[in-house]
């Protein structure tokens, strides 16, 4: 890995690339998809049907002529659309092989493979150049690090796999250890104890254990990944770490998001191309559409996310022009469904509504899970079994003020998610 490159696409994102204007921040998107769509090759799985003419003229005006794309479409044509000749076969091979033996260090031809499981627990796989690792790493430094790269500093990181990817930020100055989650707990947590690291970064629900630690060691930043924060969670987490919790929104399509100095989370619209599929417009509610012109291993054009983002109708006070978000909600598949009392139609229900109502009892310590089975009813698991009453009560009266038929609800006492498994505090089966 060139470390210079590193450093230099540090110091482009740390101190020049930032853009105070939407027509500023809109003019270079253009640019950057003019160069992206040059540089691909056109055999793409991408441009089936496109005529060489249609192939030429793609830019940001003519994107919609593409089809929008999801996992399955990924994975089928995943050998029609890498762009370093890497087969599918031979890339789980590595990836399996990775996840058996917990070492996440081979690669093929020097190109990063990871495997992706996501939440809804379908596989994909992911690829990175080196040249995008040295790009990725060097904008993850300048976005999330509290101090100058030339300043010693210790990472902890807590995720289910590691990969090459990540262990790029490491250097002379950045010692990242890696925490696999599928080890045991307290063997994680004495190591942490040991390291003293100065950023920890792990999954909320893997937060919340570091946050109950009595002797657990002070942290600069603590950034949460991998898992939606929750704002019941955000703000236990605050108060038990005494600072502004940061996250980092990362997914196999990119790194889409980040916490600026304000506290607000943007999308990292500088380097992805995101299209809003409004869920409903008023609330701000929308998936998005990803075209990452920054990736060219492995071209990600027009990817429908599953994920529910919110946006804020106002600008930061840091001064970027990119869309502040509220919160990531969760996935469109996880908004519950149920039958209308008047009409007998499906009743949309978002899965902040049902935060919203289990907020309302108990406090910030109370933890909570609310699934939806197949046939319509409601398990919900809380850490104060003894308000059930009330939360059954208070779940009866969203249903009235939501006009919809009420379902059985079960109170059971709160489980949480075996290890390296995503914490999904709403949840459609």
């Amino acid at each position: 890995m060139n470390k210079i490159r590193v450093l230099q696409h540090y110091l482009k994102t740390r101190y020049r690339q930032s853009f105070t204007s939407r027509q500023e921040l809109e003019r270079h998107q253009r640019q950057q998809l003019d160069r992206f769509f040059k540089k691909l090759p056109s055999n793409l799985a991408y441009f089936t049907g496109l005529s060489q003419l249609e192939r030429n003229q793609l830019s940001i005006d003519t994107l919609d002529t593409l089809p929008i794309t999801d996992k399955l479409f990924m994975m089928k044509n995943f050998d029609k659309i890498n762009t370093v000749g890497i087969a599918k076969k031979q890339a789980f091979d590595v990836a399996l092989k990775a996840e058996e033996s917990r070492d996440f260090s081979p690669m093929l031809n020097g190109v990063t493979i990871g495997l992706s499981s996501g939440t809804s627990g379908n596989r994909g796989l992911f690829l990175v150049s080196p040249e995008e690792r040295e790009r990725w790493a060097g904008i993850m430094l300048a976005k999330m690090l509290p101090k100058s790269i030339i300043r010693k500093q210790k990472v902890a990181f807590f995720l289910r796999a590691n990969s090459n990817l990540y262990e790029t930020v490491s250097s002379s100055t950045i010692q990242f250890t890696f925490y696999d989650l599928l080890d045991p707990v307290n063997e994680n947590v004495n190591k942490l104890r040991a390291l003293s690291p100065d950023i920890v970064i792990a999954p909320p629900s893997m937060l919340r254990i570091i946050a109950d630690l009595k002797d657990r060691p002070p942290f600069k930043r603590v950034i949460s990944v991998a898992e939606v924060l929750e704002k019941k969670d955000q703000a236990y987490l605050a108060q038990a770490f005494d600072q502004t919790i940061h996250q980092i929104y990362q997914c196999t399509e990119g790194f889409l998001a980040h916490t600026c100095k304000e506290g607000n989370l943007h999308l990292n619209e500088e380097f992805v191309y995101i299209e809003k599929e409004y869920i409903d417009e008023e609330k701000g509610i929308f998936s998005p559409i990803i075209t990452d012109f920054s990736r060219m291993a492995q071209p990600i054009i027009r990817y429908r996310l599953n994920d529910l983002l919110v946006e804020k109708d106002e600008l930061c006070r840091c001064g970027s022009a990119c869309t502040v978000l509220d919160r990531i909600d969760g996935r469109s598949d996880d908004i519950f469904i149920f039958e209308g009392a008047d009409s007998g139609e499906e009743v949309a229900m978002f899965p902040d509504f049902i935060r919203r109502t289990l907020i309302l009892h108990g406090d910030e310590r109370d933890q909570f899970r609310v699934i939806q089975e197949k046939d319509g009813t409601l398990a919900i698991y809380v850490t104060n079994v003894q308000d059930g009453d009330a939360i059954k009560r208070s779940f009866l009266a969203l249903f009235s003020k939501m006009a919809c038929v009420p379902v059985d609800l079960t109170i059971f006492p709160y489980i949480p998610p075996e290890a390296g498994v995503k914490l999904r505090r709403v949840q459609k089966r």
